[in-house]
């Protein structure tokens, strides 16, 4: 059976995904998604439960990056392909469809949202699929088997992210102010809007009976944590961000959607988006998932100016170059040194949507970095405890990435379970060792530790020259004679951000 351009497409995706994702280690937010994944919940303090839950089920059988990684591999190709056909139903040709692929599959923020398996790892594909199920039902009427398809994208999207309310909002805005609003009149329409809404609420009634900590989390990050950008720095971010070499194409497809009134909503929807997340203080990323739209509708543009046979074999091999040349900035395929050479070469300097201090790598790579070896020099200071200790002993830790570091390597070398005060953490308690009077303090001072127990000792310290450096230089105080019992202790440590 003759295949498409888009099932070809997204065999070269995966390739590439299968190919490069499985390198460097763990990210900081996979690890604390697969503990989360083993605290079955209908919701977290950050996040919904589907991406826990499937994080937790790919590690089942045993410790396996190359299995985490598959899921985001999957999402992407599925990205890759759903564009390209999207693209086939604006108008595109074969060769506006490959330019779509490559667009989509060789940008860099996409590419690394198909790399890791966090909550951002399936709303490229809901958005994607959201508005190609709208434009069905916008063209060929209204139709209930799409309106189930729309309700399944937005029902995963509800289930992985919170912000798809914001999607949401954008699009029924554009709706609302384009021609197209007939759409919101079908009851096709409704019953994926239904179905959506369905399958999020038990999210947000979770998130209603433990007090909306998501609300707390936001007004936190954006007051201090995150990188808040000017108007300027906002749009450079959005041209540069999936590839400066694309913006031409995603560009041409933002001006084909204006330029058609049967199409404009998906313009305003953009627009909509773009005003959201820059006035709300959002990271420059998360207007990610609306790209393979407009590189969709910049495929098809692309597709009907460039007509000759040799103009058209240059713009894909431009845009296959242009997208090799950044793969190793979002694909991490390259040994650490090499990596950290090609990126001064290319004069891109690390960066990171945090108020965070950075040392020779982007924070994507750097939080893949130190988390088994931390963990071994905790289980060194553990072993130095007498069995008594051990008995009434228990890890406290700053953050999740080194509380599910230390969760997800360290029963293999016989740690007890750390405890912490950060987001889910806090909401799953400090455990049954309340009598506790010997602690591990992960990241502190002796001089600091003194204060709350008799006897405070520097047990080890924690370094790795490519982690983020706030996780490099750690201080691990073994605290004897702790004053305060950790049921006390504890609550003082709840920190949502």
């Amino acid at each position: 059976m003759k295949r498409d351009v888009p099932f070809w497409a997204a065999c070269g995706a995966l390739f590439v995904h299968v190919v490069g994702n499985a390198h460097y280690g763990f990210f900081r937010d996979e690890l604390y998604f697969i503990i989360c994944g083993r605290h079955p919940a209908l919701g977290y303090v950050d996040q919904p439960p589907l991406v826990p839950l499937v994080a937790a089920a790919t590690q089942a059988a045993g410790i396996s990056l190359f299995a985490l990684r598959m899921v985001p591999a999957l999402s992407a190709t599925a990205v890759t392909y759903a564009s390209a056909v999207f693209c086939r139903r604006l108008g595109g040709d074969g060769f506006g469809q490959l330019l779509t692929a490559l667009g989509v599959t060789l940008a860099c923020n996409l590419l690394l949202q198909g790399v890791l398996l966090t909550t951002d790892v399936f709303q490229p594909l809901v958005w994607t699929v959201s508005i190609l199920c709208i434009h069905r039902l916008a063209t060929a009427g209204d139709d209930r088997r799409t309106g189930l398809w729309l309700g399944v994208a937005l029902g995963v999207g509800a289930l992985s992210k919170y912000s798809i309310a914001f999607f949401g909002v954008a699009l029924l805005l554009a709706l609302l102010l384009s021609s197209e609003r007939r759409v919101l009149r079908m009851p096709g329409t409704w019953i994926g809007i239904g179905l959506g809404l369905a399958l999020g609420l038990p999210s947000v009634a979770w998130q209603v009976a433990h007090g909306l900590p998501f609300l707390e989390l936001l007004r936190n990050g954006s007051h201090g944590k995150n990188v808040v950008l000017g108007p300027a720095a906002f749009a450079l971010a959005q041209l540069t961000m999936p590839n400066p070499f694309y913006a031409p194409l995603w560009l041409s497809g933002l001006w084909m959607l204006w330029r058609r009134p049967e199409l404009r909503w998906m313009g305003i929807t953009y627009l909509a988006l773009y005003v959201l997340f820059f006035v709300l203080h959002g990271k420059d990323y998360y207007l990610s998932p609306i790209y393979p739209t407009l590189l969709a509708a910049g495929g098809a543009q692309v597709a009907a100016w460039v007509r000759g046979r040799w103009s058209r074999r240059a713009v894909a091999a431009a845009a296959v170059l242009a997208g090799l040349l950044l793969v190793p900035v979002a694909l991490p395929i390259l040994p650490v040194e090499t990596f950290i050479a090609y990126e001064k070469a290319l004069h891109i300097t690390p960066t990171t949507a945090e108020n965070q201090k950075l040392a020779s790598l982007p924070q994507h790579w750097a939080d893949m970095f130190g988390w088994p070896e931390m963990v071994a020099t905790m289980a060194s200071v553990y072993a130095t405890l007498t069995p008594e200790e051990r008995a009434r002993a228990y890890i406290l830790v700053d953050n999740y990435g080194e509380a599910s570091a230390i969760n997800f390597f360290g029963p293999a070398l016989g740690l007890p379970q750390a405890i912490s005060g950060h987001n889910a953490y806090y909401t799953w308690g400090p455990g049954p060792n309340s009598a506790a009077d010997v602690m591990i303090d992960m990241n502190a001072t002796v001089e600091d530790d003194r204060r709350f127990c008799a006897d405070a000792r520097l047990g080890a310290v924690h370094h790795h020259p490519y982690a983020m450096p706030y996780e490099s230089s750690l201080g691990i105080v073994v605290c004897r004679g702790v004053y305060e019992p950790l049921s006390r202790v504890f609550p003082r440590q709840r920190h949502f951000i």
